[in-house]
C-alpha cells in the first residue's frame, strides 16, 4: 500500500463526517496564513515525529494549556466534535456508502464474501453496503472492544501497525482521523467466524439486499410509469445501464420477489452474551501475540478508568450538558475513559462523551482487561 492510499482514506472519511473539500482546504489555508510570518513551529496543532514508514506516519498533538506536544489520544475532548471520542458503531450504518471507498474495508469484506461469488454486481454492491449497516446495528460490544484496543496502543502507533497491518490514525488539514471502522469490521468478522455464524450472517444480509433491490426497482417502475420528468435527472443518469424499460423493471421485481419468498421479516442482530464475547477477544488478540487476562465484576464500586462497562436500562448525560439525559432501554456496552470528581463515570459511546448514571439500572457489570505483554 502506498502512502497516498491513506490520504485518500482520510479525505473520504472526513467528507463522510460532513466536511466539504472547501472547508478542508480552507482550514489548511487558514493555518498556512497564520503561520507564514515565521510563527513558531509549536503553534501547529500536530507535529510529525516519525515518517520512517510512509504508510504509518506518527504525530503528536499540541496541548494548548502547557504548550507541550503529547501522544494523540482517542479520548481527547477535541475529537468529540467529529463524533470520534472513541469508536462509533453508528458510523458503519450512516456512512456505509463512503466507507466502501476505503480499499482496506472492501478487502476485509471480500475476504469472507468475495465480490464475484454473488449472482450479479448489483447484488454484491448492495450486500457490501448492508453488511456494514448490519455490523453497525449490532456493534456496541465491538465498539467498546475497539476503544480498549485504541487505548492500550496510545503512544505505540508503530506496534499497532505491526500487529494489525494498518495505521491507528491519519492526520491532515489539522484533523485527526482514527481507523475505528476498519478495526470494528475486522473484529466483527472474526466474531462470526469464531461462532460459526458466517452463513447465517450472509443469508440475513442477502435477504436485506433483495428487499432493498425490490424497493429500488418498484420505485423506479412507478417513476417510469408516472412520466415524471425528474426521473431522468435521478441517479439513473450515472450510467445508461441503469436505464430500464418497463418490462425490464417488472422482470427485476419478479426476480427479487421470488428470492424473498419464504424469507422471515424478523430483524436480526449478531451480538452474543458477555461471557462469550470476551473469551473471543482473548482468542482474537492471541492471533496477534497479545495476551490478556479478563475479569468480570458486578457493580461500579471502586471502578477505575479504561475498562468496559455493560449495563441495562440506565441513563447517560451528555458531558458538559448535565440536564440533557438519555435513557437507554436495553443492554449496552460502553468504555470508561475516566472517573472524575465525585466518582463521576465518564464513558465513550457512539463516538461521544457521556456521564454514566447507573442508579435504577437493572444490571451493571464491568469488564477488567489486563494486557500481560504490553
Amino acid at each position: 500500500l502506498k502512502g497516498g492510499v491513506y490520504m485518500r482514506r482520510f479525505l473520504v472519511r472526513q467528507l463522510a463526517l460532513g466536511l466539504t473539500i472547501v472547508e478542508l482546504f480552507s482550514c489548511g489555508l487558514a493555518n498556512a496564513e497564520t503561520n507564514q510570518y515565521s510563527k513558531p513551529e509549536k503553534q501547529k496543532q500536530f507535529i510529525l515525529v516519525d515518517d520512517s514508514n510512509p504508510d504509518n506516519k506518527i504525530y503528536k498533538r499540541l496541548n494548548s494549556e502547557s504548550g507541550e506536544y503529547e501522544v494523540i489520544s482517542a479520548f481527547d475532548d477535541r475529537n468529540a466534535s467529529t463524533h470520534q471520542y472513541g469508536a462509533n458503531q453508528n458510523a458503519l450504518s450512516h456512512r456505509a456508502d463512503t466507507l466502501l471507498l476505503d480499499p482496506l474495508i472492501v478487502e476485509e469484506i471480500s475476504r469472507l464474501f468475495p465480490y464475484d461469488s454473488f449472482d450479479s454486481k448489483e447484488v454484491a454492491a448492495i450486500f457490501y453496503k448492508l453488511s456494514l449497516e448490519t455490523i453497525g446495528d449490532s456493534g456496541c460490544g465491538v465498539a467498546a472492544i475497539t476503544d480498549y484496543i485504541f487505548h492500550i496502543f496510545e503512544g505505540h502507533e508503530d506496534e499497532f501497525y505491526e500487529y494489525f497491518g494498518f495505521p491507528m490514525y491519519s492526520v491532515a488539514f489539522e484533523y485527526v482521523d482514527f481507523n475505528y471502522e476498519l478495526f470494528m469490521v475486522k473484529y466483527f468478522y472474526y466474531h462470526i467466524e469464531k461462532t460459526k455464524h458466517v452463513k447465517e450472517f450472509k443469508d440475513y444480509v442477502l435477504k436485506l439486499t433483495y428487499e432493498y433491490l425490490l424497493k429500488y426497482y418498484t420505485d423506479k417502475l412507478e417513476l417510469h410509469q408516472s412520466g415524471d420528468q425528474n426521473y431522468y435527472q435521478a441517479d439513473d443518469k450515472r450510467s445508461s445501464k441503469w436505464k430500464k424499460t418497463k418490462e425490464e423493471y417488472e422482470t427485476k421485481i419478479k426476480e427479487y420477489k421470488r428470492k424473498l419468498k419464504g424469507k422471515s421479516n424478523k430483524k436480526k442482530t449478531f451480538t452474543i452474551p458477555l461471557n462469550n464475547k470476551y473469551g473471543e477477544l482473548a482468542a482474537f488478540l492471541k492471533k496477534y501475540k497479545i495476551n490478556i487476562n479478563i475479569a468480570v465484576k458486578n457493580g461500579v464500586q471502586g471502578v477505575k478508568a479504561h475498562c468496559i462497562l455493560a449495563s441495562t436500562d440506565f441513563r447517560l448525560a451528555e458531558y458538559g450538558i448535565d440536564d440533557v439525559a438519555l435513557f437507554y432501554d436495553g443492554g449496552h456496552y460502553m468504555y470508561i475513559t475516566e472517573v472524575g470528581k465525585g466518582r463521576q463515570i465518564i464513558v465513550s459511546s457512539w463516538g461521544n462523551k457521556y456521564i454514566f448514571n447507573g442508579s435504577g439500572a437493572k444490571e451493571v457489570k464491568r469488564v477488567l482487561i489486563n494486557t500481560t505483554n504490553k
